[in-house]
């Protein structure tokens, strides 16, 4: 019976033909399947077309009886003879896939296991070795079958050698490819980087006593940004890129300065009220110069926070900063960043910058006031600006964070 329930699985699309036949090995016993057997391993190809598809397919076949200690094969194709090196007769003599056909991935009691344990399994690859001691690749397809008869696993296998071959060229030309647009990645970031500085130190040629001012309130802004990350608000705004980009981007707020005359940038004491006029429109020079070269551009960039710094970092909070041009005051320029802003209407990284650079200012030496403000001293003034000319958002963050822009003031010094 255990024979006859075998090749009833493997043969279920039998012909009328066979049948007739297993009626008669039904009836017959143990000489029907004598003859069942015999019929089903001489049959000629004339005489048993199913057969003869599966002894000449090119996917391995089999049926075994599984057991730890031996088991053996009940059917094999030509094919699965050929993915091990040997022949027919010879793994049907042998154990059921013995151990010496296993790799380094399973062994053949751990198989066993997993199959009676799943049932069945789907396109498991395997490394196998064939009789003359050679690795390749299998994928596998079984189904274990505890019946009455007994326990049996029955299955296809197939080589997928090249395939795994290919797999792994390709992974290693995907890694190295990796690392190769890393490497571009991390040497336009340095590119970006040495440029913003380069462009950043034109305004400090022109104004020497800003000194490090813009690396400090660089720094001071990342600082911000990274204490605003954990603020509900702007989970999911402000993410790593964002904190990067508005650390490179900062220092470009005042490139405008470049436009204004050395008489006014320069001039000691206070500003006049038309002087003071002439000195706001660096705001427009700058963000007009990055808004040109991002349009140049492809694609977004640090540049996008460059524009809304050096444009807006003089907006304030209540509404009274600038530039608050109207359009029709600048024919030959573009509207961007002309009207005075409010409120949330000011980019987030504006607002950032207009404490960070307001906290330098106070700190530092200018050539308009002589003395360098204390900490605590700043603090207060920009406190006391809290709904008035700064987010109060950004000044919660600046408080929570003074330890940080004590060190960057100490260790950054002019």
């Amino acid at each position: 019976m255990l024979l006859f329930s075998i090749f009833l699985d493997l043969f279920n699309l039998f012909t009328p033909i066979h049948l007739i036949i297993l009626s008669i090995v039904v009836a017959g016993g143990v000489a029907g399947v004598t003859y069942l057997a015999i019929f089903l391993i001489t049959s000629s190809k004339d005489d048993l077309t199913e057969k003869s598809i599966l002894d000449s397919s090119l996917t391995g076949i089999f049926i075994g009886t599984p057991k730890f200690s031996m088991g053996s094969m009940l059917y094999v194709n030509q094919a699965m003879a050929d993915l091990f090196g040997t022949t027919v007769e010879l793994l049907l003599c042998d154990e059921f896939l013995p151990e010496r056909y296993w790799g380094h991935e399973y062994q053949r009691p751990e198989f066993i296991q997993m199959v009676k344990k799943k049932k069945t399994i789907n396109s498991l690859e395997i490394k196998f070795r064939n009789e003359q001691g050679e690795f390749w690749w299998g994928r596998m397809s079984c189904k274990f079958i505890d019946a009455t008869t007994g326990t049996r696993i029955q299955g296809t296998l197939i080589d997928i050698t090249e395939k795994k071959k290919f797999e792994e060229i390709l992974t290693n030309y995907n890694e190295t490819l990796q690392q190769e647009i890393s490497k571009r990645t991390k040497e336009r970031d340095e590119i970006q980087r040495v440029s913003i500085l380069g462009l950043s130190k034109i305004t400090e040629y022109r104004d020497p006593e800003t000194g490090n001012h813009v690396l400090r309130m660089a720094h001071y802004s990342k600082i911000i940004a990274r204490i605003l990350t954990h603020h509900p608000k702007y989970k999911g705004y402000i993410t790593d890129l964002y904190v990067d980009e508005i650390f490179i981007s900062a220092p470009l707020h005042d490139i405008g300065k470049v436009g204004i005359e050395d008489k006014i940038l320069k001039k000691p004491g206070k500003l006049t009220n038309e002087e003071f006029e002439i000195m706001k429109f660096h705001t427009i020079y700058g963000g007009d110069t990055l808004k040109d070269i991002e349009r140049q551009l492809s694609f977004q960039s640090f540049l996008t926070l460059g524009k809304e710094i050096a444009y807006n970092h003089h907006q304030k909070w209540d509404g009274t900063g600038y530039p608050n041009y109207s359009p029709e005051r600048l024919p030959t320029l573009g509207i961007d960043g002309h009207k005075a802003l409010s409120g949330e209407e000011i980019p987030l990284s504006a607002r950032i910058v207009a404490l960070a650079d307001v906290y330098d200012a106070l700190t530092s030496k200018r050539c308009y006031r002589k003395d360098a403000m204390s900490h605590e001293m700043a603090k207060e003034l920009i406190l006391n600006e809290a709904g008035k000319h700064f987010d109060p958002d950004i000044i919660d963050a600046f408080i929570s964070s003074e330890k940080q822009f004590i060190e960057i003031l100490s260790r950054f010094k002019d």
